[in-house]
């Protein structure tokens, strides 16, 4: 059984107001409630407890907290910020519920979240009223930083990036090579004008959805003298890579036009009068590439 230390002892009752500070961390809701019924105090150090309690998860502990008159606003609202740092998305719920300021410290929780990289945290967050705006037109750019492609989904969902946001984020994802990023930034109307070198470098590594991700965004699959960047040695070489079994030329050639045309060819339209210049410049090159590969194969 514990005692409580005498009120003329200062040292016992700090180091007795420590102890609940420890048991919120470690989760111990038997001691919680022992200690608070026997006169600890639920500010002590700040309101260290609740935001001990907030930080590891523990919800039972937080609502105890709560109830025995925990201030959900001390220390600028950091228990909300150490709950959503942490990805606790229910213990996040409750002390919303309870009055927390989601925009306390400079929309800190949804900073944290974001840069953790807690999707459902940041939904929620947004939905009850985290404004992102406030953060800087670069907001977009560091969610992409972050590295979690859910978080970016949830970040694009809430809406307002003009074009040139999405855009920049699009190219900072293209620069730290992330084809999951990639992937939701072009399915959000972002585009780039990428060349031969990002082009190749996701050849390379077999991310054939990225190249074509990548080719749908904007990205030139030609060089400046009018010849496709990607050459067959590439394609098949990321085909193989990426297990796609090669019976022959002809079996390959639809997919290798999608990876270096962005689209398949349309031989039959070539020289219709109305078809795009582009069309037909992509036919001169495969034209081009089939002499090399016959060449190849005559050598």
């Amino acid at each position: 059984m514990m005692n409580m230390p005498p009120s003329n002892s200062g040292v016992a009752a700090r180091e007795f107001d420590e102890e609940l500070s420890i048991a919120a961390f470690t989760g111990q809701l038997d001691k919680v409630k022992l200690l608070l019924d026997q006169g600890a105090d639920v500010h002590a150090h700040g309101d260290k407890a609740l935001q001990s309690a907030a930080a590891r998860g523990h919800q039972t502990i937080v609502t105890l907290l709560l109830k025995r008159g925990a201030d959900v606003h001390a220390d600028h609202d950091s228990a909300l910020q150490s709950a959503a740092e942490n990805g606790h998305q229910s213990v996040v719920a409750e002390l919303l519920d309870a009055g927390a300021n989601v925009h306390a410290n400079e929309e800190k929780a949804l900073r944290s979240a974001v840069e953790k990289g807690h999707p459902a945290v940041v939904a929620d967050l947004i939905h009850r009223g985290a404004d992102f705006r406030t953060l800087g037109r670069r907001f977009l750019e560091h969610a992409v930083l972050a590295g979690n492609a859910k978080v970016v989904e949830v970040v694009l969902a809430a809406g307002g990036f003009v074009p040139a946001e999405k855009n920049a984020a699009l190219q900072l994802a293209i620069d730290n090579r992330s084809s999951d990023l990639i992937a939701v930034l072009v399915s959000a109307g972002a585009t780039v004008h990428a060349g031969r070198d990002i082009l190749s470098h996701f050849v390379r590594v077999g991310s054939l959805e990225t190249v074509k991700h990548l080719l749908s965004a904007g990205a030139d699959a030609f060089a400046r003298d009018g010849k496709a960047v990607l050459g067959l040695d590439e394609i098949d070489h990321a085909m193989a890579f990426a297990n796609i079994e090669l019976t022959g030329t002809h079996d390959a050639r639809p997919l290798r036009e999608e990876l270096l045309f962005g689209r398949r060819l349309e031989p039959e339209l070539a020289f219709d009068g109305q078809v795009e210049r582009r069309v037909v410049d992509d036919l001169v090159a495969r034209e081009a590439l089939d002499a090399r590969r016959d060449r190849r194969l005559l050598d």
